[in-house]
C-alpha cells in the first residue's frame, strides 16, 4: 500500500508581529509546531500505515512565501536577493521552537528513513525553482545525503496512479504563472547568460505593490481569502487615496484577462518557449501591450470584455463616491439595481468608508450597505466555507480532470478554503486549505435580510478591523489529505484536521470497494 499525505499553503516567511508592528508573517508559530508534530507521527507510522507500506509526503505549493519578505517584490529574479530571503525564512521558521517541534529537523528525519518527499511550486514560492536557491533548499533538506525527493518545477501535476495533485493557481486568472518564461529565465541563469524576461502573476503584483504596504496598518488584509479582485474595494474603503494608485494598476486586469480561458481550462500562455533566434534573443512575449490612456488619464482597455468593463466601472464609481463623501454627501445610497458584483466597490465605500472615515457607526443604513457589500463578496468568490459547496473554477477543473483524465482523486490547494466533494462516476475532489489563519465571517453578515438584530455584532467587527483586533474573527484550521493507493488504484481518501497534539481527525472520508 502506498500512502500519500498532502498539505499545501504553508506560507513560511515574513517578519512576525509585535506589540506595535503588524508584521507580515501569515503562518503562525502554532501551525509550524503542529506541523512538525504531524510529520513525526507520519514518520513513525502512527497514522494508519504499516511497516510494509510506502509513505510519501506531498507539499503542494506555496511552501516558502517570498512575497512576505522585505524588500517586497513580485518576483526576485536576482538569485542573490532570493537566497538572502530564503535564508531569513529558514532561520525564522524554527526560531525558539522546542526540540521535537522544529519543522526542518522533522522533515530531515522523515527523509533519512527512506520516505519520499514531493514538492510542487505554487505562485508565492516561484523563487525556489531558481538554480542556486533550489540547490540550497535541497541541501538543507538532505544534508547532501541521498534522499527520495521529487521537485516538480514547470506546472507539472503530481500523478500517482489515478490520483492527481496540483496547486490549483493555473485555474485562477490572477495567479497563472507563465511557466515557459520562468523556465527560460532559469535556463539563462544557469549559464550566466542575459536573463529572459519574466513577468510575475498579476496577483503577486497586487500583493507586493498594494497589499503589503497597507498591511503595515491593517493586519486583516491577507486573512480574507481569496486574494483577488474582491479585495480591491476593501482596500479603497480603508485607504481612499489608494484608488488613484489602483487606477494605474488596471493593466493587471489586462494580464488577468489574457490568462483567463474557458472555466476549468488553461490557455496556451503557459507554454512559452524561449526562442533560439539571435535577432529576438531574450525576448519572450509575456503579456498584452500597455493599455491606451485617454485625454483624462483614464485607461481604455483594448479588450472590451465584461471583466475589464466591471473593473473600470468599479474604479470610476469608487472615485465618484469618494469625491461625493469629501464634498459632504454623507448619506449616499446605492440603488438596489446596482447591487451587483461589479458595483461591490460602491457598496464597500458607501458603508465601510463612512463607518471608518465619517464617524457614522450608529447608522443602521450603513450596516445594511456593508452587509450588501459582504453579499457581493460572497457572490464574487462563488463559494462558502462549507466543505461541500462548489468553488468554481476549481470544481469545474476537477470535474474535467476526472472525466477526461480518468482520475479518481483530484487534490488542489491555493484558495485557502477547504473542500471535499464527490464528483461524477465516483471521483472525489479535495482542497486542503491552508495552514494560515483566515477570517470566517458570520453568515448573518452576508445578507441584509438576516442583519436584523446583528447590528451590534457587525459594529464590533468594523471596529475590531479598524483597531487590528482580529482574535474574535479569525480561525486556524490545519488540514491535510490522506490517500491510500493499492497498486495504481486509490482505495480510500480522507481530509483530516490536525489538533494541537498532532493527532488527525477525519472530517471527510470516502472509500472504494
Amino acid at each position: 500500500m502506498h500512502h500519500l499525505f498532502v498539505i499545501s499553503d504553508l506560507h513560511f516567511g515574513g517578519k512576525p508581529p509585535s506589540a506595535d508592528v503588524s508584521g507580515f508573517q501569515i503562518c503562525p508559530p502554532d501551525s509550524r509546531r503542529r506541523l512538525a508534530r504531524l510529520i513525526h507521527k507520519i514518520t513513525r507510522q502512527e497514522l494508519g500505515t504499516h511497516s510494509a507500506d510506502s509513505i510519501e509526503l506531498v507539499i503542494n505549493g506555496d511552501w516558502i512565501d517570498f512575497l512576505t519578505e522585505e524588500p517586497f517584490r513580485d518576483f526576485c529574479d536576482s538569485e542573490a536577493e532570493a537566497l538572502t530571503k530564503f535564508d531569513t525564512i529558514i532561520k525564522s521558521t524554527d526560531a525558539d521552537a522546542p526540540v521535537g517541534e522544529q519543522f526542518f529537523p522533522a522533515i530531515q528525519q522523515f527523509l533519512s528513513l527512506g520516505h519520499k518527499l514531493t514538492i510542487l511550486l505554487g505562485n508565492h514560492d516561484l523563487e525556489l525553482s531558481l538554480p542556486h536557491v533550489r540547490r540550497s533548499f535541497l541541501r538543507l533538506l538532505t544534508h547532501d545525503k541521498p534522499a527520495r525527493i521529487e521537485f516538480l518545477l514547470d506546472g507539472e501535476a503530481h500523478v500517482y496512479g489515478d490520483v492527481l495533485i496540483e496547486h490549483g493557481n493555473r485555474y485562477d486568472g490572477w495567479n497563472v504563472v507563465s511557466m515557459g518564461a520562468l523556465r527560460a529565465l532559469r535556463s539563462a541563469t544557469s549559464r550566466n547568460e542575459p536573463r529572459c524576461k519574466f513577468s510575475a502573476p498579476a496577483g503577486s503584483k497586487l500583493v507586493a505593490e498594494v497589499m503589503n504596504p497597507i498591511k503595515s496598518r491593517y493586519r486583516f488584509i491577507d486573512l480574507l481569502k481569496p486574494e483577488n479582485e474582491t479585495l480591491i474595494p476593501i482596500l479603497c474603503a480603508l485607504e481612499p487615496e489608494l484608488l488613484w494608485h489602483l487606477k494605474k494598476l488596471v493593466p493587471l486586469w489586462l494580464m488577468k484577462r489574457a490568462a483567463e480561458g474557458e472555466p476549468g481550462r488553461v490557455k496556451k500562455e503557459e507554454t512559452y518557449i524561449a526562442t533560439t533566434d539571435e535577432r529576438s534573443h531574450n525576448q519572450v512575449e509575456m503579456s498584452p501591450l500597455p493599455p491606451r490612456v485617454d485625454d483624462f488619464g483614464s485607461i481604455v482597455p483594448k479588450d472590451a470584455s465584461e471583466t475589464l468593463q466591471r473593473c473600470q466601472l468599479m474604479l470610476d464609481e469608487s472615485a465618484k463616491l469618494i469625491q461625493g463623501l469629501s464634498d459632504g454627501m454623507q448619506n449616499v445610497r446605492v440603488p438596489k439595481d446596482q447591487m451587483t458584483i461589479s458595483s461591490g466597490a460602491t457598496a464597500w465605500l458607501s458603508s465601510s468608508l463612512s463607518l471608518w472615515r465619517m464617524g457614522q457607526a450608529d447608522s443602521r443604513g450603513r450596516y445594511l450597505l456593508l452587509a450588501r457589500a459582504f453579499e457581493a463578496h460572497r457572490k464574487a468568490i462563488e463559494t462558502t466555507f462549507e466543505l461541500s459547496s462548489k468553488d468554481p473554477p476549481y470544481h469545474t477543473a476537477a470535474e474535467r480532470l476526472a472525466s477526461q483524465g480518468g482520475f479518481k482523486v483530484i487534490i488542489f490547494g491555493h484558495t485557502h478554503i477547504p473542500k471535499a466533494l464527490q464528483l461524477k462516476d465516483g471521483a472525489v475532489y479535495l482542497n486542503t486549505g491552508s495552514w494560515c489563519r483566515t477570517i470566517r465571517l458570520s453568515p448573518k453578515f452576508y445578507s441584509p435580510d438576516k442583519l436584523v438584530g446583528a447590528e451590534e455584532e457587525l459594529h464590533d467587527f468594523v471596529e475590531d478591523l479598524a483597531q487590528n483586533r482580529l482574535e474574535r474573527w479569525v480561525e486556524l484550521r490545519t488540514l491535510f489529505a490522506h490517500v491510500e493507493v493499492q497498486g495504481e488504484v486509490a482505495t480510500r481518501v480522507a481530509l483530516c484536521e490536525v489538533d494541537d497534539a498532532g493527532d488527525a481527525v477525519p472530517i471527510f472520508e470516502h472509500s472504494w470497494t
